[in-house]
């Protein structure tokens, strides 16, 4: 959307890029629950620019909060940073069992289309590659591929956790027509059958 609808609530994601990753902000209506505006800084960008764009974001969209990935080392300060300037800024740690959660809530919500968001390429292309990697313990965790990035399914996961429990549907329980299938060169990974 260009600019927000009255009476709207809205929310937001940001995973922050450290070094070599994009910074994603994905802000959702969260009563709709779909993705309104999504900005992404490039690695390359100083945090003061960052912190800047999120927080003419944060004013424009007039966000309830703003989930953010504050896990790794520095997000209590980027957290600190954001909060000094008037965000309502709820830190998300990730762990094995918050960060299985997290893709499990997007994965039910993107299967009952109870979340909505535009073709963005970097988000779809994220969302496709995500896949099980089998681990040394023996168990499988779902992560991107070696190469590829996660930062705008994150970004998009946290703005959903922020959001509204999805309105019932008259007790649907069949997964939506628009469900993703995965071509059979895809689900071969990569390689053409024959």
């Amino acid at each position: 959307l260009p600019e927000p609808i009255p009476g709207a609530r809205y929310v937001a994601g940001l995973d922050i890029g450290r070094k070599v990753d994009p910074t994603v902000l994905i802000v959702m209506d969260a009563q709709e629950r779909k993705v309104v505006h999504h900005v992404t800084y490039d690695a390359g960008q100083s945090w003061v620019i960052q912190r800047e764009g999120v927080y003419t974001a944060w004013k424009q969209w007039e966000c309830d909060k703003i989930v953010l990935d504050a896990t790794a080392m520095g997000g209590d300060m980027f957290c600190e940073e954001l909060r000094d300037m008037g965000i309502p800024v709820e830190e998300f740690i990730y762990t094995q069992h918050t960060r299985k959660k997290l893709l499990d809530l997007l994965a039910i919500a993107t299967e009952r289309a109870t979340v909505r968001f535009p073709n963005i390429p970097p988000l779809i292309r994220q969302l496709r590659a995500l896949q099980p990697i089998k681990q040394m313990s023996g168990s499988y965790k779902v992560e991107a591929p070696k190469g590829e990035h996660d930062d705008e399914v994150f970004a998009l996961a946290m703005a959903l956790y922020a959001c509204d429990a999805p309105t019932p549907t008259g007790g649907r329980t069949a997964l939506s027509p628009m469900r993703y299938l995965p071509t059979q060169q895809e689900a071969n990974g990569g390689m053409s059958a024959g």
